[in-house]
This record gives C-alpha cells, sequence and structure tokens, in this order.
C-alpha cells in the first residue's frame, strides 16, 4: 500500500468520518465483534507521532500478526 493510501485510509478518514475512525476500522465495523481484536490493535496505533512510512509498517505488522502471515 502506498504511503498516500495510507494517509487517505487511515489519517485522513478520521476528520472525514463522523466517529473519527480510520477507514479499516469503519470496515471491520461491519463484520460485528468477529475481528474486535483487530479493531483494538488498530486502535492502539497512534499515527500523528510517526512517519507515514513507519505508519504503514506498523499496519502491515499488526495485520500480519492477527492473521498469522509472515513476511518473506
Amino acid at each position: 500500500m502506498s504511503v498516500s493510501s495510507v494517509f487517505y485510509h487511515f489519517i485522513d478518514a478520521r476528520r472525514r468520518s463522523h466517529d473519527s475512525v480510520d477507514d479499516f476500522r469503519a470496515w471491520l465495523s461491519g463484520f460485528g465483534s468477529e475481528y474486535e481484536a483487530l479493531f483494538a490493535n488498530l486502535s492502539a496505533i497512534d499515527p500523528y507521532f510517526i512517519s507515514l512510512t513507519e505508519l504503514r509498517e506498523r499496519l502491515a505488522t499488526v495485520l500480519e500478526s492477527y492473521f498469522g502471515i509472515a513476511r518473506s
């Protein structure tokens, strides 16, 4: 995912949404409680004090850890 996509979906989305939620968590909330742990892990990321590149890495780490995906 490009850093511009990370910005749009993780930072700008918080400004655009009525409840200040990024697009990832807004999408996950549509699945009910099935992804509560992933939702919580994404909520723990503070995007305002790291670079977009580091934010992209943290998002990837959270997703890989949750879904048991190993980087090659």
